[in-house]
């Protein structure tokens, strides 16, 4: 195993105490300082891996594995503390579910769909907004502290959102090959 994917496997052992400290009131701040160190710990071990021609077919399966068990925990905290509604919750991950899906089906093609640059911005911003938000849980109670971190976490949140249904919508655009029919031989 080389170095990305162990820094990629490291980032998955992040996210045990990471979920762990989120529920427990008081930490919330603890759990936000180890989601910040792995949202960095995703850019290092990609970076490396395309700088020293690291790329595996395990680093590919793991890295956005591990980043949609990271950011569900986040999103799911932020859910039942009332930051954020649930229906975009749902949306962000139906849009995971169906891109996962979609690269899938085209890998077993032999074809690769990138991450387009709606993907990659909505991954940065989304990754900003739930370090602004967990860091402003309320210890005492649900929801998040009053200010303009707060407010700029949440305008933050929702343009990820947006970049995520416009970027489900690029990868379906890219994967129409999966719902046309197969040419019948006569």
């Amino acid at each position: 195993m080389n170095l990305p994917n162990w820094i990629t496997v490291s980032r998955m052992a992040l996210a045990i105490p990471f979920l762990f400290l989120l529920e427990l009131k008081g930490l919330e701040q603890y759990a936000t300082v180890l989601f910040a160190f792995a949202a960095l710990t995703d850019a290092l071990d990609g970076y490396l891996a395309r700088k020293l021609n690291l790329v595996t077919d395990l680093g590919k399966l793991l890295d956005p594995l591990v980043d949609k068990v990271l950011v569900t925990g986040a999103l799911v905290a932020l859910v039942s503390r009332g930051v954020v509604p649930a229906w975009s919750v749902t949306i962000v991950l139906f849009r995971e579910f169906v891109v996962t899906g979609m690269r899938a089906m085209e890998a077993q093609r032999g074809v690769t769909i990138p991450a387009g640059w709606p993907g990659k911005v909505k991954a940065f911003l989304q990754m900003v907004a739930l370090v602004m938000l967990l860091w402003m849980l309320d210890p005492l109670g649900p929801g998040v502290k009053a200010g303009w971190l707060t407010q700029a976490g949440m305008w933050v949140y929702w343009a990820s959102v947006v970049l995520a249904v416009f970027s489900g919508l690029q990868y379906l655009w890219h994967a129409r090959g999966l719902f046309q029919e197969p040419a019948k031989d006569a």
